[in-house]
């Protein structure tokens, strides 16, 4: 019988594999930056490393604005054996972050020259990565349109190593700098790696192609800037309201949640997309949905056993490995994050394997947008009335919510394409 269903699913398990091998080997040097900054930094000086990371990602989201879920989506809907097209598609795409990247980098001079004069330093330090990590994404996107998983890892893996010993002795001398330095070597040799393999020879600017992906990404792109009022602009208003210590609080958390939690439905879904598009392609939506509920109610299922899991096990993981942090309060915000796990995956999944691939980002647009302003409200609201402790609150009501709804709204969708089928 497992033999059987291996047989069936042959191709999605080794993809995955492969899948979860680059995207593990590239968290890893994120966490493993993370892991030596609370270990060797202070509280106090943590904080402030995590409100410099999150101007960057703010920065990296409006640069990225989603080029590599769309340039996935256009690689997998052409033919694969088409090389000069998808390498058109390839070409058109970096025109596009190069010119939004220089745009947000001016823009983000500016600004951090006005209004974060205190900070300005290392602003200029983290511009680098308004470059590198949209078009290490874009790379990204081109190679899973055309399902070249092995490579990924490979190439993901080779910089991994690479990188590691000369981010080991930036963290250990640097501190602060040292952590930011060691963001941007890991991306450049993640890029030069991605180039090597793919490079641009006999391709041009084609308009129509260029407007294509830009109207896309502008779709994509919008929902993930509404989904930074979930995320870090939460780590902003945590420093308007002088919680600058709980920054790096609210930062293990979202590591907790990011990676340890919702990293392997993302990798899934993420193997998942091309064949779905396929699938949008051919019009075959009620199997869509058949497998849209099957999977989803199978990962709420997982959901609910994560988090009982995690309530048990991450007490003894905080005390052993953060024993400088307050674990009580550690504990009151995991507690609180608990009930989001189950809903959050399945959104996850929903949204990187069918909604975005199916070409429905209109819908994370609107809903990620209105409930990330709701969020925003709650958090200066429950901030007020529960202290440190109300931005968990928000962040669990918006986002449950939302995820609800985009899951929802995509069913109904689905329904009405296979009734105006019949």
């Amino acid at each position: 019988m497992l033999q059987k269903y291996y047989h069936t699913h042959k191709e999605t398990a080794h993809n995955f594999f492969w899948r979860s091998m680059q995207i593990f080997g590239k968290q890893a040097i994120s966490f493993f930056i993370f892991i030596f900054c609370v270990t060797f930094l202070s509280p106090d000086d943590f904080g402030v490393y995590s409100y410099i990371m999150g101007f960057g990602y703010l920065l990296i989201v409006f640069s990225d604005f989603g080029i590599g879920q769309t340039v996935l989506r256009r690689v997998a809907s052409c033919d694969p054996n088409d090389t000069m097209a998808t390498k058109n598609i390839l070409y058109n795409s970096v025109i596009l972050v190069l010119v939004t990247a220089t745009v947000v980098w001016i823009i983000a001079i500016i600004v951090g020259k006005m209004f974060l004069s205190e900070y300005f330093y290392y602003i200029l330090l983290i511009s680098p990565l308004i470059f590198l990590a949209p078009l290490t994404s874009l790379y990204d996107g081109f190679l899973g349109g055309l399902k070249r998983f092995k490579e990924q890892s490979i190439i993901f893996t080779k910089s991994t190593l690479i990188s590691a010993p000369i981010i080991v002795l930036c963290v250990w001398y640097g501190g602060i700098v040292g952590a930011i330095l060691g963001h941007i070597i890991f991306y450049a040799f993640l890029l030069i790696g991605l180039w090597r393999n793919n490079r641009l020879f006999e391709v041009a600017y084609d308009r129509d192609m260029f407007r294509n992906i830009f109207s896309y990404t502008m779709l994509i792109g919008l929902a993930s800037i509404s989904y930074l009022l979930y995320t870090k602009i939460n780590v902003v208003i945590l420093g308007w309201f002088g919680f600058v210590s709980q920054i790096g609080y609210y930062e293990i958390m979202n590591k907790i949640f990011y990676i340890a939690l919702l990293l392997p439905i993302n990798i899934l879904a993420t193997i998942t997309a091309p064949n779905i598009v396929r699938y949008f392609e051919q019009g075959r939506f009620k199997m869509i949905l058949q497998k849209a509920i099957q999977k989803s109610s199978i990962i709420f299922v997982l959901g609910i056993c994560i988090s009982l899991v995690t309530f048990f096990v991450f007490p003894y993981l905080f005390r052993s490995m953060l024993p400088q942090y307050d674990i009580n309060l550690l504990m009151s915000m995991l507690q609180v994050m608990f009930v989001l796990v189950p809903i959050k995956l399945v959104s996850t999944y929903i949204n990187t394997a069918y909604i975005i691939p199916g070409g429905y980002a209109k819908i994370l647009t609107y809903t990620v947008g209105i409930f990330g302003l709701v969020n925003v409200a709650l958090s200066i609201i429950f901030l007020n009335i529960f202290g440190f402790i109300g931005i968990m609150y928000a962040m669990v009501i918006a986002q449950g919510v939302e995820s609800l709804v985009s899951v929802l709204i995509f069913m109904v969708a689905l329904k009405k394409k296979i009734y105006e089928k019949k």
